[in-house]
């Protein structure tokens, strides 16, 4: 992960969407720890998958996959090394937010979990 690519506004916005399940979670159930540690560490499996699948994204992994489907589908007859080129742009500026998400509420949701 590159943190020099982090946009503290994106940043919070993730936050707040990923911890506002485990909040009202904690909040209406009978044991208010317990249910934001299970919450946390459910979101947090999801989050890593699609944190997973989003690094092979950033990496360049599904280029080859977008080039043929832009080349069959939407008959775009763009060459493959101007096509790669696009793509090498458009990821220079992104950053892993769903896996950093995810390591922040497995870690929260372990240390929770602690005082249960």
């Amino acid at each position: 992960m590159k943190f020099k690519n982090i946009k503290v506004k994106d940043l919070i916005i993730h936050l707040i969407l990923v911890f506002a399940y485990p909040i009202i979670k904690g909040i209406v159930s009978d044991n208010h720890l317990l249910a934001f540690s299970d919450s946390c560490t459910l979101i947090s499996m999801f989050l890593l998958v699609a944190g997973i699948l989003n690094a092979l994204y950033l990496k360049g992994d599904f280029d080859m996959t977008g080039f043929i489907v832009n080349r069959s589908f939407l008959k775009n007859q763009e060459e493959l090394d101007s096509y790669l080129r696009k793509q090498k742009e458009k990821r220079e500026d992104g950053f892993n937010y769903p896996l950093l998400c995810a390591i922040l509420l497995f870690i929260i949701g372990y240390i929770t979990s602690l005082f249960v």
